[in-house]
C-alpha cells in the first residue's frame, strides 16, 4: 500500500529553521559564557629571569605541581646578543630571557608567586637550575590577550624596522649601481676618446711616412738636369765698337764685307 506522505507548508519548514538558528546562537552564547567566565579565573605569572638552558617544557613541569597550567610562553633573546655570546666564547645554546605562565586558577599562580619568588628552583641535586632562584611576579588585572597583543604590537615594530631596514639596503643598492654605471659610462667615454686619439695619431703617422716613402723615391732618381746651350758672344762695348758708330758691327767684320765688295768692284 501507498504511504502517505506527510505535508508541509513552507512557513512551518521556515519555523524549523529559525528555531534551528535560535538555539545554535543560544548553545554559542553559553559557550562564550562560560569561555568568559573560565578565562577570568585564570591567572598569570611572570618570570623576570630564566637561567641558561631552561626550557618550556621544564618550567611546565616544576610549577605543574602547584596547579593546573594552561599556556607557557618563553621570549628568546636576541639573536644578535647570541651570536655575540657565541664569538666571545660563551654558552652557544638558545636562551630564553623571560617568560610568562597561565594557571587556570588565579589563586594558584597567586600562590606559586607568594611561595616561590625569591626560592631554589630545586629539583634534583644533580640539575643544572638546582640553586638557581624563581624571579616570580603574580600580574593583576593582566590576561593572555594583553600578552598576545603586546607581542603582535612588537612583532608588527619588528616588521616595520625590518622594512625599513630593507628599503634603506635598496635604496643604498640602487645608488650604487647607478654610481657604478655612471663611472662605466665615463670610462668608455674616456676610452672612446683615447681610440680617437690613438686613431688620429696613427693617421698622422701615416701621412708623414708615406711623404717621407715620396721623397725618399724623388731622391733615388738622381740630381735634376740643367742643359746647356752655346751661345754666340755679344757685342761688348769699349774697344770693340771702335769704328763701327752708328752700325753696330765689329771693325773687322766691316773690313772682310769691304775687302770682299773690292773684289767684287775690280772684276
Amino acid at each position: 500500500m501507498p504511504t502517505k506522505r506527510s505535508s508541509s507548508s513552507p512557513s512551518d519548514s521556515g519555523m524549523e529553521q529559525d528555531t534551528n538558528i535560535d538555539k545554535k546562537l543560544e548553545m554559542n552564547a553559553s559557550k562564550l559564557q562560560r569561555y568568559i567566565d573560565k578565562a577570568k579565573k585564570r591567572g598569570i605569572i611572570y618570570l623576570s629571569r630564566l637561567p641558561p638552558n631552561m626550557k618550556p617544557q621544564k618550567i611546565r613541569h616544576l610549577l605543574e605541581q602547584y596547579g593546573e597550567i594552561g599556556r607557557v610562553y618563553l621570549a628568546a633573546e636576541d639573536p644578535s646578543v647570541r651570536k655575540k655570546r657565541k664569538k666571545m666564547g660563551g654558552h652557544s645554546g638558545k636562551k630564553f630571557t623571560e617568560g610568562w605562565v597561565e594557571f587556570e586558577d588565579k589563586k594558584d599562580a597567586k600562590l606559586v608567586a607568594k611561595l616561590l619568588n625569591g626560592e631554589p628552583m630545586g629539583g634534583k641535586k644533580r640539575s643544572a637550575h638546582y640553586y638557581d632562584l624563581w624571579c616570580i611576579k603574580y600580574l593583576p588585572k593582566f590576561s593572555w590577550d594583553h600578552l598576545t597583543e603586546e607581542l603582535n604590537y612588537q612583532r608588527a615594530v619588528k616588521d616595520q624596522k625590518m622594512a625599513a631596514e630593507v628599503a634603506a639596503a635598496k635604496r643604498e643598492r640602487d645608488f650604487y649601481l647607478s654610481r657604478v654605471d655612471k663611472a662605466k659610462a665615463v670610462e668608455a667615454i674616456i676610452e672612446r676618446q683615447q681610440q680617437e686619439d690613438v686613431d688620429a695619431t696613427q693617421l698622422l703617422n701615416a701621412t708623414t711616412n708615406s711623404n717621407e716613402e715620396e721623397k725618399k723615391k724623388t731622391n733615388k732618381k738622381g740630381p735634376r738636369k740643367v742643359r746647356t746651350f752655346d751661345q754666340n758672344k755679344t757685342i761688348g762695348s769699349g774697344a770693340d765698337l771702335k769704328g763701327t758708330r752708328g752700325t753696330g758691327l765689329r771693325s773687322d767684320v766691316l773690313k772682310k764685307l769691304a775687302g770682299i765688295q773690292a773684289s767684287h768692284g775690280t772684276e
